[in-house]
């Protein structure tokens, strides 16, 4: 997946560049084996800022040993369940006002090696500490 956008900015044009370490691995199952995340935000290729991100963000692959997951986000973070990870991806404002929350998350992990998801509703006062 790196080569191939490396591959994309070159053919471009451009410079591909890292502006940190992309593959972030978690153990998003708790088993013996050990999931991934590719964060595009990670990279860039230089002078052409959008290759790789768009107004709705910038793609986020789950990497798990049968399945991929792909979202676009401009961010995410990592929450402990049990004896595993999630990631917490934030769900449109829309969605969280039916609900009448501050904001709205959604949590993506695995069992079983099948993908997960719960959603979240939070408070006002977390939403502004993430």
């Amino acid at each position: 997946m790196l080569a191939d956008a490396e591959r994309e900015c070159s053919n471009a044009g451009y410079t591909f560049n890292l502006k940190s370490d992309p593959i972030l691995p978690i153990d998003l199952g708790g088993g013996e084996e050990v999931e991934a995340i590719l964060d595009y935000n990670a990279l860039e290729c230089q002078g052409y800022s959008n290759l790789f991100c768009g107004v709705r963000g910038c793609p986020v692959d789950l990497i798990g040993s049968e399945s991929i997951k792909s979202f676009l986000t401009r961010q995410f973070h990592t929450v402990e369940i049990n004896d595993h990870s999630a990631v917490m991806f934030p769900v449109t404002p829309n969605l969280c006002e039916q609900a009448g929350a501050g904001c709205c998350f959604r949590k993506m992990y695995l069992i079983d090696r099948m993908w997960m998801t719960e959603y979240e509703y939070k408070s006002e006062e977390y939403c502004k500490a993430k």
